[in-house]
């Protein structure tokens, strides 16, 4: 049995970890960072290998994409992940 899934969200209001820095410190802290874009697809598939086995194959795609400011700088990364 074969199954694909693809996803997408898009979050306002960004809350997260961010770094920011006043003179020589660098400060860890929570906020609002901007927004968030996030798309995925996952594919599964499950082998017979033998009739007492069976044996089940997944990959998970990721990317994500966040705008938006901190630390007095414009943010723009996008980042993609895959598992298997």
């Amino acid at each position: 049995m074969y199954t694909t899934t693809i996803s997408y969200s898009n979050t306002q209001d960004y809350f997260t970890q961010l770094f920011r820095t006043e003179g020589n410190t660098t400060i860890l802290g929570l906020g609002n960072l901007g927004t968030l874009e996030n798309f995925g697809l996952s594919l599964n598939d499950k082998l017979k290998s033998a009739k007492w086995w069976s044996t089940t194959l997944h990959t998970d795609i990721n990317y994500k994409k966040v705008n938006g400011f901190t630390n007095g700088s414009n943010v723009s990364h996008g980042s993609c992940k895959c598992a298997v």
